[in-house]
């Protein structure tokens, strides 16, 4: 007898492919375990700072700081001053965004300075390690001290806010731009010339939100009016005010847009805000001041001059997911992010 092979029909055929990959799916069961853990891997956060690695040509740039401990002028690589200054100007709890912003402000400071006339108050250093004249620095030494157990970890964060930026200056129209920063502006920062003699398009008053629950948005600073009468008159030779009659002699006349205060009466003078906060050591020039059984207190909002880009608003601003750059063009109008080569060789 012969067998009659008969021909699959369509339907058996797709029975059998799908048989077969079912087969395969079964035996190989890693193909589809993989493809999730792959992705995951890749969405996972960042929780440490990975090196970074300097460029040769980085490693040559260096700056001349005057050391106010040491009492000279000291060499060191750019960066690793930017180390000390980014600790020193920012607590190393802000964020990243925070930060690498400070950072680019600092380098930028540096680079205006070498390429110009250096540290007006020390000759042969191009900055100082002091915050009321160029910035604040505070070297290995000190961070330890200051950090205890956690130095490993701030050093870590700030060395990568730092490094992670390298190269990185701001420019105005080619230039590299005359950078000013403050600590709490009070919810909105200064048009320049309101502090300093001259108006810079790139230093602009703008909005601060988000600082209200820092320690320094508000504060309170009180004399005897004996206490700040003198004060005063050290001040301003023409006001000629008294303990007695001191809270009829002072009264507000202008405030900017910012609140800080244009023009106030001392006695026989009308002076700027500005004038008053530096004669009586006050936070800000946004303030006002009551009289009470003997003592005069006067209430400020903000710390700083008010110029630039607040720290506390660049923090707030890095919560909310702003990225360092948008931070810096935010707090200076105008600017664009430059290669430090193309100004420094």
């Amino acid at each position: 007898m012969r067998y009659r092979i008969r021909r699959a029909t369509p339907v058996t055929f797709y029975v059998h492919l799908v048989l077969t990959l079912l087969i395969l799916v079964l035996a190989c069961p890693l193909i589809l375990l993989e493809q999730p853990t792959i992705k995951e891997n890749r969405l996972a956060p960042v929780v440490t700072y990975a090196p970074i690695t300097t460029t040769p040509i980085q490693d040559q740039l260096r700056i001349q700081m005057y050391d106010s401990g040491q009492g000279k002028v000291v060499e060191m690589l750019l960066d690793e001053y930017l180390v000390g200054v980014v600790a020193a100007e920012m607590p190393a709890t802000y964020q990243m965004g925070a930060l690498r912003a400070q950072a680019v402000a600092a380098r930028t400071y540096c680079v205006k300075n070498k390429i110009s006339s250096g540290c007006s108050a020390h000759e042969g250093a191009d900055v100082c390690d002091q915050s009321n004249h160029c910035q604040a620095y505070a070297s290995p030494e000190q961070r330890k001290t200051r950090w205890g157990d956690g130095f490993g970890a701030n050093e870590e964060k700030i060395r990568y806010s730092v490094y992670s930026t390298q190269n990185e200056i701001l420019t105005y129209q080619g230039q590299p731009i005359t950078v000013l920063f403050h600590s709490t502006s009070g919810g909105m920062t200064e048009d320049v010339e309101h502090v300093f003699s001259q108006a810079l398009p790139y230093l602009r008053s703008v909005e601060s939100p988000g600082e209200e629950d820092s320690s320094k948005f508000h504060d309170d600073k009180s004399f005897t009016l004996k206490e700040a009468a003198q004060l005063l008159n050290e001040r301003f030779q023409d006001a000629k005010v008294t303990a007695d009659k001191l809270s009829g002699q002072l009264s507000i006349v202008k405030r900017y847009d910012s609140g800080r205060i244009e023009q106030i009466r001392v006695g026989g003078v009308t002076v700027s805000g500005v004038e008053v906060r530096r004669a009586l050591g006050l936070n800000s020039a946004n303030f006002t001041f009551t009289v009470s059984g003997g003592q005069i207190t006067f209430h400020t909002v903000g710390y700083g001059h008010g110029v630039g880009m607040s720290q506390v608003g660049a923090d707030a601003m890095a919560r909310e997911g702003n990225t360092y750059a948008e931070i810096l063009k935010y707090y200076y109008t105008g600017i664009e992010l430059d290669e430090i080569w193309n100004y420094v060789k």
